[in-house]
């Protein structure tokens, strides 16, 4: 159908009165694709107000875009098949907008061919608003890929601290063991034997060397058992479950705290990273129940299941208000929050005036990162 028979058509008529009626950019084609019909806004749109069909060049897509569109378009049009494209078309001002076509194939009653019918949208709000948020998306994510970056140089850090602490305390160990230790034995053995030799010269002299004797013998004791806490042994050479035992009847008989451990499950493949973790954090809840708790008793739960670790250090003591407490963290609990952070682990901590303080801590075998602290389990 050509322009002149289209143009005739009265139903055409009524369709273009009611096409200039409405604020949609409405055109038509003919059979081969070319332009007959474009209502008033689009015209206006375009800056050429007055014509019902697109005059020469009026049509101008951004350079970007045309090839493109053009072989889209032509694609459909061979197989006159509905056509969607989206490009930059230029205004009456020079500008050029983001656009959407749309047409549909128009049929006569017969099913004859006999061009397109078309919308054209103006989204070139919805693209700066795609382009403002792929922009802040964008953004987002360096920020959040920099404080990844930031969280994982933290977490080294730490580790590296704690690796560094452990290695200082395995050194300290050993020196207290190897050097000042046996120095402190051998000076207490000296004096066992000047005590035997001036007892027949006076009595006095022996009950001061017998003072001095006990002295050096606490010393001596107190040394292996600072040295222990340091460098637990038991817990390199025999495991979580064996150290905790050991450690909880040293203090036990240390500090007058009666320690109960329960353990529940197979521990000779936990890792020397969550070993230690345990370890520690069992020390400083049992210390800060000594200290703080005004209790005589205390309770340690260590289970293994289904690849994870819990364990639970918890008194009936005096309590505290975790709320005001939050606000003075003390650097214990901090170090255990640490430790667990660093297994990949949860630290819960819960306490109330009157009702005691229990500490739980859960650890994901799977999500651990094998590291070393030391020789093994330091």
């Amino acid at each position: 159908m050509d322009v002149q028979s289209v143009e005739a058509d009265q139903s055409f008529k009524s369709f273009r009165a009611l096409a200039n009626a409405t604020p949609a950019f409405l055109w038509m084609t003919t059979t081969t694709g070319e332009n007959a019909f474009i209502n008033e806004p689009l015209a206006d749109f375009l800056g050429v107000s007055g014509h019902y069909t697109l005059p020469d060049g009026a049509y101008v897509i951004h350079p970007d875009d045309e090839s493109r569109a053009r072989q889209n378009f032509a694609a459909c049009l061979a197989k006159r098949i509905a056509h969607t494209d989206e490009h930059r078309l230029r205004r009456f001002d020079g500008q050029f907008c983001w656009v959407l076509a749309k047409a549909v194939p128009r049929t006569s009653p017969t099913g004859e061919f006999l061009g397109y019918s078309g919308v054209i949208l103006n989204i070139s709000d919805r693209k700066q608003a795609e382009d403002e948020l792929r922009t802040a998306y964008n953004w987002l994510m360096r920020e959040l890929n920099e404080r990844i970056k930031a969280e994982h140089e933290i977490c080294d850090l730490g580790q590296r601290l704690i690796t560094a602490q452990e290695e200082e305390r395995s050194r300290i160990a050993r020196e207290l063991h190897d050097d000042v230790s046996q120095q402190i034995g051998a000076l207490s053995l000296a004096l066992s034997n000047l005590k035997v030799r001036i007892e027949a010269d006076g009595r006095g002299a022996a009950e001061q060397a017998e003072r001095l004797h006990q002295k050096i013998s606490q010393l001596s004791a107190s040394i292996r058992q600072l040295s222990h806490e340091l460098h637990p042994a038991s817990l390199e050479y025999a495991g979580i479950a064996v150290a905790l035992r050991s450690y909880c009847g040293e203090f036990s008989a240390l500090s007058g705290l009666k320690v109960s451990l329960q353990v529940s499950g197979d521990f000779e493949d936990v890792p020397p990273a969550a070993a230690l973790c345990l370890y520690r954090v069992t020390q400083e809840a049992l210390q800060n129940i000594a200290k703080h708790a005004a209790t005589n008793q205390a309770e340690v739960h260590l289970v293994r299941t289904n690849g994870n670790l819990y364990l639970t250090v918890s008194d009936r003591g005096i309590g505290f208000d975790k709320q005001r407490a939050r606000a003075s963290e003390g650097l214990g609990f901090l170090s255990m929050k640490e430790r667990v952070g660093l297994v990949k682990g949860a630290l819960e901590i819960e306490s109330e005036p009157g009702l005691g303080t229990t500490v739980r801590i859960h650890i994901p075998l799977a999500s651990i990162v094998p590291f070393l602290i030391g020789n093994s389990h330091s």
